[in-house]
């Protein structure tokens, strides 16, 4: 970047403060002026003076008891129109430039960071944006799309599996990460229907599903028939065949599950005090408060990296401003990624070290041939810049697009030659709190032992359909 934001910033202050002086000055100079109606009452008195008589001692006199008024520096109506027009035409350049530094891309992204970072909810949706070119390209330019193998009703062209790929998004979101009483969602959605969201909060585990919306996507992995099918064979365990098989405890669960699969949230309840609670407490809090030996240190080691890095920033990196969309105001960071390594080979090296003894301390770790691999790497990159393109809504990041093509195809062995930005993966952010699905049903310990007994006798009740269906 070719400046750095606080002296920008500095620079529009100044810039604006030294308007509002201008400004002032010229006024406080203009309201001094005296009217035409002063001028001429000090030009009467100077006649009064004049006209007194011949007497010279008469007119010492007078003049001594009345001496004449100072005159004041007078200005004119069209000197004080002309002030008060520089002074505003000052005010309104200094303004304008200051605006323009104040909205430089590179100021936009250090006020975007401050206010995301200052969200107390995250809401981070991802998901992989690929071209069919991009795709066939990957495939060594063979087609994606065999006509006589479509499994997937809605896949029909490579164009339907480059949609496919990019309706797959891992949703996440985040109002608490204390490990202790958390509040998160994750989900795996398909275009808008979760297809899995687990959710976390108020020390209850909510779970559930959008199958049945799946088939209504575009381009679809299933038909709403196939659904149906796939839902009355999980019924089929309810009917009289299976009675001597299943008690009324385990028929309990397989409706839970049913209900589950046609959209009903179920969950299992971490209350303090609870079978459920206690192994939460005792496990995985137990377990994610301890750390491997090491561990402190290595956080603290990729602390300090990543804050150097930042400070290098300027020098590595280019800032384009960028057309604006729906999305928001698009800006687009390029970094020079062999210049940042350069700048930072001693600490890259203390890092992988560091990595390599994580609990373990007796690790070799060879930094003679790592140091080689870099300077291997540095004169020749496969890699030399990397580009990201960021999108600024309502003075916070609302997406992150982060241009995979050349980091892609310099992994394949035959290195094929792509177009910029065909493959991207996104990243969409929100300020959006994690909230409790409504009318849930509670999954309880008993019906995860009952769900045990009730895969017994799905296996035996099949087992012995099949025996009746073979005539044995």
């Amino acid at each position: 970047m070719s400046q750095d934001p606080s002296d920008s910033a500095a620079s529009a202050d100044d810039s604006i403060s030294g308007a509002e002086t201008a400004a002032t000055s010229a006024e406080g100079t203009a309201s001094d002026a005296p009217s035409h109606d002063g001028a001429a009452a000090s030009s009467s008195t100077d006649s009064v003076a004049v006209d007194s008589g011949g007497d010279s001692n008469a007119q010492a006199d007078a003049t001594s008891a009345n001496p004449a008024p100072r005159a004041k520096r007078r200005f004119s109506k069209r000197a004080r129109l002309i002030a008060l027009v520089t002074a505003g035409a000052v005010v309104v350049s200094a303004g304008a430039a200051g605006w323009a530094i104040y909205n430089k891309p590179e100021l936009r992204l250090v006020r975007a960071i401050k206010a995301t970072t200052a969200q107390k909810n995250m809401d981070l949706n991802l998901s992989f944006q690929a071209t069919p070119a991009f795709l066939r390209a990957m495939n060594e330019g063979k087609p994606l799309f065999d006509a006589s193998d479509a499994p997937l009703p809605g896949i029909k062209s490579d164009a339907d599996v480059a949609q496919a790929i990019g309706n797959i998004h891992l949703h996440l979101r985040s109002s608490s990460t204390d490990i202790k009483d958390p509040s998160v969602m994750l989900a795996v959605q398909y275009g808008s229907a979760d297809a899995l969201a687990i959710t976390l909060t108020g020390r209850k585990l909510y779970i559930r599903t959008q199958a049945k919306d799946l088939p209504g996507q575009s381009p679809a992995l299933f038909t709403a028939t196939q659904f149906t099918q796939v839902l009355q064979g999980l019924k089929q365990p309810l009917g009289p065949e299976f009675a001597d098989y299943i008690n009324a405890d385990q028929r309990s669960v397989l409706t839970k599950l049913i209900d589950f699969v046609e959209g009903r949230t179920l969950f299992l309840s971490l209350a303090k005090g609870t079978e459920l609670g206690n192994w939460w407490d005792k496990t995985v809090v137990a377990q994610s408060s301890s750390t491997a030996p090491g561990a402190s240190a290595l956080q603290k080691q990729i602390a300090a990296l990543g804050k150097r890095m930042q400070g290098q920033l300027r020098n590595v990196a280019k800032v384009q401003d960028l057309s604006d969309d729906a999305a928001g105001d698009r800006i687009r960071v390029t970094f020079d990624i062999a210049a940042l390594v350069k700048l930072n080979k001693t600490q890259i090296l203390d890092l992988a070290e560091s990595i390599s003894s994580l609990g373990d301390a007796s690790a070799d770790f060879d930094r003679a041939a790592a140091l080689k691999e870099i300077n291997t790497w540095l004169a020749k990159p496969t890699l030399a810049s990397f580009s990201t393109d960021v999108w600024v809504k309502d003075g916070r990041f609302h997406r992150f697009e982060f241009d995979m093509s050349d980091a892609m195809a310099s992994a394949m062995p035959n290195k094929p030659k792509v177009d910029p930005r065909g493959a991207v993966v996104r990243m969409d952010m929100d300020d959006i709190a994690v909230t409790a699905p409504a009318d849930a049903t509670e999954f309880t310990p008993a019906d995860i032992q009952n769900a045990g007994g009730l895969l017994g006798g799905l296996f035996m009740g099949g087992l012995a359909s099949s025996i009746g269906d073979s005539g044995m």
